[in-house]
């Protein structure tokens, strides 16, 4: 097995030339999704895909992730939780998680940020600690915009991000994440390949997210 990062279509066709099979981690767009079109041999796409049909993949449920997050709080009786996500418009899995979260808490705040940059990181925390009193529990697109948070504002609220960071379990109890389980999901595509490559049908598999807090035990549920 190889290793390659690519940005364009043609980069995909030169790379095709030179092995039997393509495993195409981290495909989020349907423009990535149509560098693997056309392509002579077998190929899996993962992970963030929704709604298709003509190639193989092995996907995430971002929704779930969403509705994992919300049931999260809703176990600790919070009822007026902040949303922070960013780059709605043009990133779906950010779409559909804040979807599965408003599917429990549909009058949600929101709260968007440019999610990376040292000035976003800075305006974000300062707009959470105006509103801190305005909200009992805080959930976040992924752990890098959480701890954002939480590492500049000292909020003593229950917390919940996405992608399960290790270093989610730095932090007090009452803060947890969601696991994808990326093991899972290089695993699947791997036998899916092989699969490929010995004649079977393509066929898609969702590897369910799962929620953990400090110190739990991580497992992965299937479904197809």
């Amino acid at each position: 097995m190889r290793f390659y990062s690519v940005s364009t279509k043609e980069e995909v066709e030169e790379l095709a030339k030179q092995c039997d099979g393509i495993i195409a981690y981290d495909v989020d767009t349907e423009e990535e999704l149509s560098f693997l079109s056309g392509l002579p041999i077998p190929v899996v796409a993962s992970h963030h895909l929704h709604g298709i049909s003509d190639i193989a993949c092995v996907r995430t449920d971002n929704y779930q992730g969403g509705v994992l997050q919300a049931e999260y709080l809703k176990s600790l009786g919070c009822t007026h939780p902040l949303y922070v996500s960013g780059y709605l418009e043009s990133v779906e899995p950010h779409r559909q998680r804040l979807a599965g979260f408003r599917s429990l808490y549909p009058e949600a705040e929101l709260l968007t940020t440019e999610i990376g940059s040292a000035e976003a990181r800075r305006e974000l925390v300062g707009k959470v600690k105006q509103t801190a009193h305005q909200f009992d529990s805080l959930a976040a697109v992924n752990d890098l915009t959480l701890f954002s948070i939480l590492l500049n504002e000292k909020l003593g609220v229950p917390s919940v991000g996405y992608d399960a960071s290790p270093y989610h379990s730095l932090f007090l109890s009452q803060v947890a994440s969601i696991d994808l389980d990326s093991g899972a999901l290089y695993r699947e595509a791997g036998r899916m390949l092989l699969s490929l490559l010995a004649g079977e049908k393509k066929r898609c598999v969702t590897i369910a997210p799962v929620l953990v807090q400090a110190q739990q035990e991580r497992a992965a549920t299937f479904s197809t």
